[in-house]
């Protein structure tokens, strides 16, 4: 994943966090975005997959909050690549999906 994003020019920032079972490991990404966001000035471009396409390219062109990718053969939203701009409005939704995921650990939010 680094290489990849590495190859189209973007900074990475890798952090490896020890497993703790798939739904807490997934249960603690809003979090981590949260206080990544914190840290970061600007859009931020979360990604657990490898890009076979220069992403920022399309996503900085795009007047929105959040961009999410869907699977196109079942429609199912992708957590792997998330978009996130540095508005007031992604502040609160992941202030409220860290809400939801504390108080719902158990419950699989991938």
């Amino acid at each position: 994943m680094t290489a990849s994003a590495r190859h189209f020019g973007i900074n990475v920032r890798t952090t490896i966090i020890p497993s703790k079972g798939w739904e807490a490991n997934t249960s603690i990404k809003s979090a981590y975005l949260q206080r990544k966001c914190e840290l970061v000035s600007g859009a931020m471009l979360y990604a657990y997959a490898v890009c076979h396409r220069p992403p920022l390219t399309y996503l900085s062109e795009f007047n929105c909050n959040i961009a999410v990718y869907y699977d196109l053969d079942d429609g199912h939203l992708v957590a792997a690549m998330l978009y996130l701009n540095d508005t007031a409005a992604v502040w609160k939704l992941l202030a409220e999906w860290n809400l939801q995921c504390k108080a719902h650990p158990e419950i699989w939010d991938q």
